[in-house]
């Protein structure tokens, strides 16, 4: 019995002195009583008769630590500890110091950590001390109180960012509470019969907006809104333009007189667009001047008749004022041989050039009628071309910014309109070279490289003007001829059209 009780202890105290963890045990005045042999060779001191160094003691363990308050916080622990232990006789009491390697010179932490127990030898109270390697444990508790602190500027950065976008938040909610009540407004003013000025019947902005539609396309909703105005305010009428004697009259764009006699048209003509018959027409210029002028008096009885004006042809001279992509075949088409001179003559009438050059309409439109007689059936060079030219022209001067940027005057724009009406005047459809190959009379009239056509085309148009009752016209026109024909033909065109006597008294 006592041979097995011996290998148990052996093998008790063979686990005890070589336990890694450094075990001490202390008297109440801190004397050193018993340490394992890992605690002895870590701490180091010579032995006495019992094993035991004399200089470790309770003291030298917590002076072993770095302490921020120095001495007197080193003291405040050792007193705190003995105290517990001691005095108080706590279960347990812990010590948390950091200390200096001697090997690496490192700061690392060890905790102390101390119970009362009974020293059956002295049979008296002593102290249990065991330390332990805490600077791996520190280390994380750094790390982690380092993700610590940054997660909480995170966290400060994330409020900051919230409130940030609670502000903007707002701030779309009000933009978003203004722009619904625009939106509201918008579409309250687009439902209602005032709409902007807009000569598209019902059938055609329905076939636009399927079109899109068919080609995958979003219309606006600004098409959509006018839409929805055409079909509400029509009645069984689908090819008719809504409303289109109000707009012409309260249309800021258009011409009071304009307006006028486009309203007097519509008046004229029955619900279902006839065109006018041949009685109708009997006083044809009168017709004219007052329906495309909107004049009120009489004028005097033209042989030469233009075609009848009808509604069609109405919306194709406002599309042509505006339009860069003008069907001039199918203008052609509704005015039945009188493109040119009806065309010539809503332009410079909505240019204001009657007005302001003191021109007469009734002796304009004989002047352009007769010009335009002059033109041959040619397949290019025909009256149809010389229609598509002016307007072109037209629109170049008025919505290509000449005018606006104001470089040239009136008198210019009034000029490059007749030079365009008269550019190909009797042309013969063949070219200068032509003309010159087979000695034709003109090329022999011009000195060399002069172009023979243009020179024909002065010529044939003082002609023209040389009508005893169209020469008032011609001489307040004949400064188109002047200014637009090329510098070469300069002096051959004024001799031309000096044979028109001056009708100035």
């Amino acid at each position: 019995m006592e041979q097995l009780l011996s290998v148990a202890a052996t093998r008790i105290a063979t686990m005890y002195h070589n336990n890694p963890v450094f075990m001490f045990l202390f008297d109440k005045f801190g004397k050193l009583l018993h340490a394992n042999q890992q605690a002895m060779h870590h701490y180091g001191g010579p032995s006495d008769c019992n094993g035991c160094s004399r200089t470790i003691t309770l003291e030298s363990l917590f002076r072993r630590g770095v302490y921020p308050g120095g001495e007197a916080e080193m003291h405040r622990a050792h007193d705190e500890a003995v105290d517990a232990i001691f005095g108080r006789k706590v279960k347990a009491h812990h010590h948390m110091q950091a200390y200096i390697s001697r090997k690496t010179g490192k700061t690392k932490w060890g905790e102390l950590e101390m119970w009362p127990v009974h020293d059956r030898v002295t049979d008296s109270d002593a102290m249990l001390v065991t330390v332990f390697n805490m600077t791996q444990r520190k280390a994380l508790e750094a790390q982690l109180q380092d993700q610590q602190v940054t997660l909480q500027q995170q966290n400060q950065e994330l409020e900051k960012l919230n409130e940030i976008i609670q502000v903007e938040k707002l701030r779309l909610e009000q933009q978003n509470t203004t722009l619904a009540q625009n939106l509201a407004a918008v579409v309250q003013e687009k439902l209602t019969p005032d709409a902007p000025f807009n000569l598209n019947t019902p059938i055609d902005e329905a076939l636009l907006v399927l079109r899109s539609l068919m080609m995958g396309e979003q219309p606006p909703v600004q098409r959509l809104l006018q839409l929805h105005n055409m079909l509400a305010g029509c009645t069984t009428e689908l090819r008719q333009p809504i409303n289109l004697e109000q707009q012409l009259i309260q249309t800021t764009g258009a011409d009071s007189e304009v307006a006028a006699s486009m309203v007097q048209l519509l008046q004229a003509s029955s619900a279902r667009g006839r065109i006018m018959s041949a009685s109708d027409v009997t006083d044809g210029h009168q017709r004219v001047v007052q329906r495309a002028s909107g004049l009120t008096g009489s004028v005097a009885q033209h042989d030469h008749l233009p075609s009848a004006i009808t509604p069609v042809v109405e919306r194709m001279l406002q599309d042509a004022e505006h339009n860069w992509h003008f069907d001039i075949f199918s203008f052609a088409e509704a005015t039945e041989g009188h493109t040119l001179s009806t065309m010539t003559f809503y332009l410079m009438k909505r240019g204001g050039a009657m007005t302001k050059f003191g021109i007469h309409e009734g002796s304009l439109c004989s002047y352009l009628q007769a010009l335009e007689a002059g033109y041959n059936p040619l397949p290019y060079h025909n009256s149809i071309h010389v229609a598509s030219v002016v307007q072109l022209t037209h629109m170049l001067m008025t919505h290509g910014g000449i005018m606006k940027a104001k470089v040239v005057d009136d008198l210019t724009l009034l000029a490059s309109i007749m030079a365009a009406t008269v550019h190909d005047y009797g042309h013969s459809g063949v070219n200068n070279d032509f003309l010159n190959r087979h000695s034709h009379l003109f090329s022999t009239l011009c000195c060399a490289n002069t172009a023979v056509c243009d020179l024909y085309m002065v010529m044939n148009c003082t002609a023209v003007a040389n009508m005893k009752s169209l020469q008032t016209v011609h001489y307040k026109l004949h400064v188109g001829v002047r200014q637009c024909a090329p510098a070469w033909c300069d002096e051959a065109a004024h001799v031309a059209v000096s044979a028109a006597p001056d009708p100035s008294p």
